[in-house]
């Protein structure tokens, strides 16, 4: 078995490997320095963290225009294996605890997890991998939800999220890393740039704790060979081109990991009214996911379960354990219809 630090090495190894594909995220630092403290401001004062205003405002200045988006990205991952202690019980945290979560710098819009390393050898723990991709459409989907919600003081600058939700579509199918520009609001005035990008960055926030909650659930249960199946995925492993058949007996482990999820989520949620909230926007995960496929032409993992049926059981689950109140019941219909609008412009 491989020790603790072989674990830290092999996911060093993975980032090096990864990175040989020269996939790199950039964006230019747009608007004067004013508009950036009102922005910054903004944003803060939606997450009721003014407080941090001082100490982030330093940061302008020091910011180069150019910067890379992977170690912003590094950082998310640091807070997601902060925040996932809250979601889960004692028995999975000690799993969780020997886990390591990273981001590599991979267009592929996909997560996994491991407990081996690419020679076989077994790890002390386990890694769970996102890759970059899928922060850049995670942030397109939040972005398309939220021009579609504008209210009040906003409503002016109410649009369609179609385009956005065709460009994570695309990014899916043919990852660009120029779309990483394009998770930016841009056009918005900076006040309202700051509290729609705090309100997108919840979105993807959300998107991002069910695919790492999803992983953990296979950790929690004990998949270890979906695990092993799913080594394809490591950059460097010899087992890439390999075509799987329609491997049904793996799909019940994915509908138990979904409900791992979504269960973790919607208990530590304090109302019914904030689970369907958080539960809309893995709707919105699974609704792209179909469209991947249906404009894919073919399923997107045969390990997997079609998405449709993933959200499927998703729905039935959220029915019977939290029958939607007339609040939520209003909040569906204004989603189902911003669905049914981004699939048939």
């Amino acid at each position: 078995m491989s020790s603790l630090k072989d674990r830290k090495e092999y996911k060093i190894t993975l980032v090096k490997n990864c990175k040989l594909d020269r996939w790199r995220l950039q964006s230019i630092k747009t608007g004067t320095e004013d508009r950036q403290r009102e922005k910054l401001k903004a944003t803060l004062e939606y997450f009721g963290k003014l407080d941090l205003y001082p100490e982030l405002e330093k940061q302008i200045l020091e910011t180069p225009n150019e910067i890379e988006l992977s170690s912003d990205i590094e950082r998310l991952a640091q807070q997601l294996k902060e925040d996932i202690p809250d979601y889960i019980n004692e028995n999975d945290n000690v799993k969780f605890q020997i886990t390591e979560l990273i981001f590599l710098p991979l267009p592929n819009a996909d997560g996994y997890c491991l407990n081996q390393d690419t020679a076989g050898n077994q790890l002390d723990g386990y890694i769970v991998c996102l890759n970059e991709g899928l922060w850049i459409c995670s942030q397109l989907l939040g972005k398309a939800f939220v021009l579609e919600n504008m209210q009040g003081d906003f409503a002016e600058f109410k649009s369609s999220g179609s385009d956005c939700f065709e460009l994570a579509i695309s990014h899916f199918l043919t990852p660009r890393g120029s779309n990483a520009n394009e998770v930016f609001f841009g056009h918005l005035p900076p006040q309202i740039d700051g509290a729609a990008t705090a309100a997108q960055s919840s979105v993807a926030i959300i998107i991002l704790q069910f695919v790492t909650l999803h992983e953990i659930g296979h950790i929690a249960r004990g998949d270890f060979s979906l695990m092993n199946t799913y080594s394809f995925h490591i950059a460097n492993s010899n087992k890439n081109e390999i075509e799987y058949s329609h491997i049904e007996q793996y799909w019940e482990a994915e509908y138990n990991a979904d409900i791992f999820a979504i269960k973790s989520i919607c208990e530590h949620s304090k109302a019914d009214i904030n689970r369907w909230a958080n539960f809309i926007t893995i709707w919105i995960l699974f609704e792209w996911l179909i469209e991947v496929e249906r404009k894919n032409g073919k399923p997107i993992c045969n390990l997997h379960p079609p998405p449709s049926l993933r959200l499927k059981n998703l729905k039935t689950w959220m029915n019977i354990n939290y029958p939607p109140a007339s609040d939520a019941l209003l909040y569906i219909e204004i989603t189902h219809n911003i669905i049914n609008n981004w699939k048939n412009p």
